[in-house]
């Protein structure tokens, strides 16, 4: 894809509580790829990679954080998905200048 190292991973099935691109990353795209109409297959291949091309990289990194407390929560849990996410205050991080997002994992679950 035009220089792009684009490496495959399988995701759970039917989870979307653990699929970082269902907490996010889909909808991310979903909403820059409609911004142009899609006439044929082609002009829908065009607004994709135009989506993934325009897609901010802190939204990415907002998703995989998301992710990591995620499973964070669900390891409290014994593993059930009945669980209360706590509010992450990503774009606070961001705005404060930190230009990655590194979540810690309480060092009794991991």
């Amino acid at each position: 894809m035009n220089g792009w190292n684009v490496q495959l991973t399988a995701q759970p099935a039917q989870n979307p509580d653990f699929n970082v691109l269902d907490l996010g990353f889909f909808n991310a795209i979903q909403c820059l790829h409609h911004q142009i109409t899609a006439r044929s297959i082609d002009d829908l291949i065009q607004c994709v990679e135009g989506a993934l091309k325009n897609l901010k990289w802190t939204t990415l990194d907002k998703s995989f954080m998301s992710l990591q407390k995620v499973l964070e929560e669900s390891m409290k849990m014994d593993g059930n998905n009945v669980y209360k996410l706590p509010h992450l205050k990503k774009d606070i991080h961001l705005k404060a200048g930190h230009h990655e997002l590194r979540p810690s994992c309480d060092e009794e679950r991991y």
